[in-house]
């Protein structure tokens, strides 16, 4: 909900961990992955570090804090518990291969597709500007609607499968707003897909977005 309320914004995104290079979004995926699975809940156990997590917590989802800390340890501790079960009985290549890893896999994927792709190079502001459209092959299965995440930000309580439908009836509007629309999908002369960190691209990114966001509706 911070991250919607307040896309891009310094301070106030917690989303913004994601904002840099594709290499270091990798790196966050894969470190946050491995905290929010397997550490954070395990680390509520001692009272210091609890009161330290909600803290942090609370920036993000606010009165909810304290109880998704504890059922993060509740479902934790029963995982790590299980899988240590089952390696202990002689199955630790099968937990790792059909257990840790798959999950290790999707939360990277989860923080690349739907946290640093759509929003790279998070420097937009605006409602129209603080996220994009990456159009191109295979990316409706990837992103499960969100290639198009403009619409989720605008409407978040479209269903993923209905996002599509929706972007094609405000296509026209979003162009016109300055919604940055890339890949080849986007037409023959649409822009590729920026997924690099190049200073001068990402400054005129966030010029284009300040100059549509002052236009009048």
């Amino acid at each position: 909900m911070a991250h919607h309320a307040h896309t891009n914004v310094p301070g106030r995104d917690p989303d913004l961990i994601y904002a840099g290079s594709a290499l270091r979004a990798l790196g966050i995926s894969m470190v946050s992955g491995m905290l929010s699975m397997f550490s954070l809940g395990i680390a509520a156990w001692i009272p210091p570090l609890r009161r330290l997590i909600v803290a942090e917590l609370e920036k993000s989802v606010g009165s909810r804090a304290e109880r998704t800390v504890v059922v993060s340890r509740r479902y934790q501790t029963i995982a790590i518990l299980a899988m240590l079960a089952i390696g202990l009985v002689g199955y630790p290549l099968e937990v790792f291969m059909f257990w840790f890893l798959p999950a290790q896999i999707g939360v990277t994927i989860l923080g690349l597709v739907f946290a640093w792709l759509p929003h790279h190079p998070h420097n937009g502001l605006g409602r129209y500007t603080n996220t994009r459209v990456t159009l191109f092959p295979g990316s409706g299965l990837i992103a499960r609607g969100h290639a198009r995440h403009i619409v989720h930000h605008m409407l978040p309580r479209i269903p993923h499968h209905r996002i599509p439908a929706v972007f094609e009836k405000l296509r026209r509007i979003l162009e016109a707003r300055g919604t940055r629309i890339e890949g080849p999908g986007a037409g023959p002369n649409g822009p590729k897909v920026f997924l690099g960190f190049n200073p001068e691209r990402v400054a005129a990114i966030e010029q284009e977005a300040a100059r549509s966001d002052a236009q009048p509706f």
